[in-house]
């Protein structure tokens, strides 16, 4: 199987699976090519990621962005290690309990895109974070009479804050 689970408490799995790298100038991208699309790497001063052999952590939602984005790593030669954000709030056991799941659809598509090419994908819970840092914020906005934009906090302050703080810092670069 090539799911499992991760807790920003747990991620031993995670740890032992990749290389500590700095992540230093480090990022990863992708762009339309002549002749079709490419990916493109940078890795600042040391080198490719390709023949340095290093791990990207490519962060799928379930959507067709991100498992492009895998798969265009992937097919480049980049070693990738695929994860999941759970980042639902209370009413997620209640779901669960009724044998109805809100993120069941989305794990089920990054599963068949990890399987597909191989890929490990893995579990993080994030919901305490995501409540804290994007729900609170999103009332706190409303009730000051402003017009909250939670898809920039989740971005900066879960995917790229909560998520690089858990388990990010030990890849070459997040995608």
């Amino acid at each position: 199987e090539a799911a499992a689970d991760a807790t920003p408490a747990g991620v031993a799995s995670a740890k032992a699976a990749a290389e500590a790298a700095p992540a230093d100038g480090a990022s990863a991208t992708t762009s339309g090519g002549e002749g079709g699309r490419e990916a493109v790497l940078r890795a600042g001063s040391r080198g490719s990621l390709e023949s340095a052999g290093e791990e990207v952590a490519v962060l799928l939602s379930g959507g067709v962005d991100s498992s492009v984005a895998l798969r265009l790593l992937h097919d480049a030669g980049v070693r990738t290690r695929a994860f999941y954000l759970r980042i639902w709030l209370e009413d997620e056991d209640a779901h669960v309990a009724s044998g109805e799941c809100p993120w069941e659809e989305d794990w089920a598509y990054c599963t068949a895109v990890c399987e597909q090419a191989g890929v490990p994908l893995e579990r993080v819970s994030l919901q305490r974070e995501y409540s804290s840092l994007v729900v609170d914020y999103l009332i706190s906005e409303a009730r000051a009479g402003r017009t909250p934009n939670p898809d920039i906090m989740c971005n900066s302050r879960v995917k790229f804050g909560a998520f690089m703080d858990a388990v990010g810092t030990h890849f070459a670069c997040v995608a």
